[in-house]
């Protein structure tokens, strides 16, 4: 287990040792299990699970990361306690199995806006996902397979509105809206990383507004972006903090 694999179960399950504050016992001998127990999965009920998502919705003691990856890897573990480090890999390891699931399936729904052709769709997939980078990504218990199941969410939803406006059909509605506030705050949560992603994006469509002279578009994704920045703050108090 990497050391920023066991701050994510220290940040997320407040048990009050180490990362909380709380000290052992200086004149104790412990033994590793003994630590394991005590520092690690030690309370497995629904009300510890809620507690701990409640404190991180307010801050979550680690800067450079919001609660949303820590919120749902503590609730992915409600009902365990335990020490067993083979058996929190693991199970850490499916919740990002779902994530890179969800990747996946957008990934395809993406690559299926460009092209029918399977041979391309099957290639593009290989390299997006059966590598190095992806695979690594999928067995670390940190927050960066979350951050990329959002980016490409958030991707195939620009794709969806711009090749939408590019056929004439009305995109400036209020379910296109609101959906993209939902979309928007969520990347914003993933990883603050993303903002840079989302920057790019807007530039993008300013400049394309601005040719087009299309103020409406411009208003509506200026307003979309305010509403994902409240939406995020909504989901955690500390964001951009």
């Amino acid at each position: 287990m990497h050391v920023d694999e066991g701050l994510s179960i220290s940040i997320c399950n407040r048990n009050e040792y180490g990362f909380w504050g709380k000290n052992y016992e200086l004149n104790h001998e412990y033994n590793g299990k003994e630590l394991k127990e005590i520092s690690l999965w030690n309370n497995p009920s629904i009300l510890d699970s809620l507690s701990d998502v409640f404190h991180m919705h307010q801050y979550n003691r680690d800067t450079p990361h919001t609660n949303f990856y820590y919120s749902l890897f503590r609730l992915w573990f409600t009902g365990t306690k335990t020490g067993n480090l083979y058996y929190i890999i693991w199970r850490g390891c499916i919740l990002n199995i779902l994530f890179f699931a969800v990747s996946f399936f957008f990934m395809v729904l993406l690559l299926k806006r460009f092209t029918e052709n399977s041979l391309i769709i099957s290639l593009s997939l290989l390299i997006a996902f059966i590598n190095p980078i992806t695979l690594s990504l999928t067995v670390f218990l940190r927050p960066y397979e979350l951050q990329q199941t959002f980016v490409i969410i958030l991707t195939y939803y620009i794709v969806c509105i711009f090749q939408a406006k590019k056929e004439n059909i009305e995109i400036e509605t209020k379910k296109n809206f609101l959906i993209g506030i939902f979309v928007l705050g969520l990347t914003m949560l993933a990883a603050y990383f993303n903002m840079l992603l989302i920057g790019l994006y807007g530039l993008f469509i300013i400049i394309l507004c601005i040719k087009d002279k299309n103020w409406n578009l411009m208003k509506f994704f200026i307003l979309m972006f305010i509403g994902g920045l409240i939406v995020a703050k909504l989901l955690y108090f500390d964001f951009g903090d």
